[in-house]
């Protein structure tokens, strides 16, 4: 992305009636947008046979968010220039964007008959096995692309992408790696990589990306949005951090006012500050104002979920859940608080939908496996749930350590044991640093045991990891607490607990420390 680019959210009507936000860089200010908008206009009217220039207005008014007329003049493009592959790919993204997907498909398989080489051909069949819901096709036909022509970062970033979907980090990792040595500069590959590399624990990397992105486009609301995210996550919410925190989210929200998820980071901010009702209220406008947003109501049901207001996350997470399309972190947050309102019911055929929309998802799975055990005491099911989850990802950790969680609620704490330490074995030091929780369930497994020797070696390992530990801070001083609890050290695990309430812990953990403080 050029330095000069700037990024924007435009809405989005999608197919099935949804309002969503799509974001887009654009390569000149919206004042010049306006002047150009003008002027190829009118060539086209006085020109309408040409194609170039109306090529050039249809990409015109797709950055500006003119979709619909965006589509209307890349149709008229590829009737005058039916090899316009450019016009055709940009109408097929269109097309899927809006949730026309069969209209994207013809146009992606007739595209075929004027591809002449391999990779492009292999691009476009990935674009059609997307549109299919087919993974394995999807990320069998972007890597054939990206082997057969390895200098087009096109093919890497979507390759990553895809692979990001179906959580495979370390995969797009390494695809994003390769991007960025074809262009070190470019800040979507650059966020790209830090969201991928805080998922893997190497939170020093990461950080070292976030700067450079920061570098290179400073007033990139993407940018801007993960540092003031991170900032929060920190607690950097009082005093002069409090008001460059604030200035962040604030510039940010000037970016994007659409946003759900920058209005979430406002929410938190001054959930942070101990303003609960300030925060609510954020998202509480936010979806009066944008009613039929998936997302304003997914972070509106989080935020009230973190207030302890169970009943009505429930009800803002159905509602949410009422507008279709659930990605992974709704499916997700529909298990969670679903679960923690007593809401079964609903909850049954839910955990059958989300299996069978997403099902080489190894954590949703493991999700699954865990709700089958804590709330339907359904241990043989949720153990060969979370048991598929770790075949779903036999080189991923995380996946061990959610089975292994799955098996420690069932009380099988030896297989609970084993599965642990194999997971902890495919882990670097670094990503080690990030898998506290698993540390202190594998400590309190072997205490399951009654192996008092393993039990307090391992939380004692989590006492030094937690430490240091990066992310939420106070969920990282929850674990911490937690383990010193169980070490026996009640004076020192008090402190550090009450420290966790101080940083505004989460409801669902800190009634825990309350009861434990209240002994």
């Amino acid at each position: 992305m050029s330095r000069n680019a700037s990024p924007c959210l435009v809405p989005v009507s999608h197919a099935n009636g949804v309002a969503l936000n799509a974001q887009l860089i654009l390569e000149q200010k919206p004042t010049r947008q306006q002047q150009k908008l003008k002027t190829l206009t009118k060539y086209v009217h006085t020109y309408p046979s040409g194609w170039k220039k109306r090529l050039e207005l249809a990409k015109l008014l797709y950055t500006m968010g003119q979709w619909p007329q965006a589509m209307h003049e890349l149709s008229q493009v590829i009737d005058r220039h039916p090899q316009a592959m450019e016009a055709r790919l940009l109408l097929g993204h269109l097309w899927q964007l809006t949730g026309n997907e069969q209209d994207a498909i013809a146009l992606y398989e007739e595209s075929l008959t004027w591809v002449r080489d391999d990779a492009t051909r292999y691009h476009i069949a990935g674009l059609i096995a997307q549109c299919q819901r087919c993974p394995h096709t999807t990320l069998r036909s972007f890597e054939k692309a990206a082997l057969q022509e390895p200098s087009n970062s096109a093919h890497w970033l979507i390759l990553g992408q895809v692979q990001s979907t179906l959580e495979m980090p370390w995969a797009a990792q390494r695809s994003f790696d390769v991007l960025l040595s074809l262009k070190p500069d470019d800040v979507t590959a650059l966020l790209h990589s830090y969201d991928t590399l805080l998922q893997l624990g190497q939170f020093n990397l990461a950080q070292q990306r976030l700067e450079q992105a920061q570098g290179i486009a400073p007033n990139d609301f993407r940018v801007l949005m993960r540092f003031a995210s991170r900032r929060c996550q920190q607690r950097l919410v009082s005093g002069k951090e409090g008001k460059t925190t604030l200035k962040l989210i604030r510039k940010v929200l000037q970016l994007a006012p659409q946003s759900a998820q920058a209005h979430h980071v406002l929410a938190c901010y001054h959930i942070y500050r101990g303003e609960p009702d300030q925060g609510k209220a954020v998202l509480q406008q936010f979806v009066e104002h944008h009613p039929h947003h998936p997302h304003g109501w997914y972070y509106y049901a989080q935020v009230l979920f973190h207030l302890g207001d169970v009943q009505a996350a429930a009800d803002a997470i159905m509602r949410c859940y009422q507008r279709g399309r659930c990605d992974h972190e709704i499916y997700r947050a529909l298990c969670e608080i679903l679960s923690a309102a007593g809401r079964l019911d609903p909850l049954r055929s839910i955990l059958r939908e989300m299996l069978a929309a997403f099902p080489l998802s190894w954590s949703l799975w493991a999700t699954a496996g865990r709700v089958l055990v804590e709330q339907f005491d359904n241990h043989e099911e949720g153990i060969a749930h979370s048991a598929k989850a770790m075949g779903l990802a036999p080189e991923q950790a995380a996946a061990w350590f959610a089975h292994g969680r799955v098996l420690m609620l069932a009380g099988q704490y030896a297989q609970a044991v084993e599965v642990f330490e194999q997971g902890w074995a495919l882990g670097d030091n670094e990503a080690r640093s990030a898998s506290v929780p698993a540390v202190v369930w594998l400590g309190e497994s072997y205490g399951g045991l009654e192996q008092e020797a393993s039990y307090r070696k391992w939380l004692q390992l989590a006492v030094q990891l937690s430490e240091n530990a990066d992310g939420d801070c106070a969920i990282s001083h929850y674990w911490h607490g937690r383990a010193l609890y169980g070490l026996g050290e009640i004076a020192e695990a008090r402190e550090i607990y009450q420290q966790a309430l101080n940083h505004y812990l989460p409801y669902s953990l800190a009634i825990q420390v309350v009861a434990l403080l209240s002994l």
